[in-house]
């Protein structure tokens, strides 16, 4: 499961090339090795753990749905910053594998 993002509003053209390159790039290696490769809107899988708030806000309460999903994980840095990278990605895991029933 990816997620299946857009251009970001605001960020420059440059960065908006990479970051579809590298999903595509990451998509196509995945793709090649055979397994089966689904896409999820950033809406759908939000709100499938119940995410309410908008804007830079989200990000914090995937954070806190992720915690309270899995507590033993940590989604915070070393110096105690947020890896929302590291919660989304989980959050997303979590939404394939109840829509698949794994």
């Amino acid at each position: 499961m990816i997620e299946d993002v857009h251009s970001i509003f605001g960020t420059s053209a440059k960065s908006n090339f990479n970051f579809g390159f590298n999903t595509g790039l990451i998509t196509g290696i995945a793709r090649s090795s055979g397994a089966t490769v689904d896409l999820v809107t950033p809406k759908k899988w939000q709100k499938h753990i119940g995410v309410k708030t908008k804007g830079n806000a989200i990000k914090k309460e995937v954070a806190e749905i992720c915690n309270r999903l899995y507590p033993h994980i940590s989604v915070k840095g070393p110096r105690g910053g947020l890896l929302d990278g590291l919660s989304d990605s989980l959050m997303i895991a979590h939404y394939a594998y109840h829509l698949y029933k794994l």
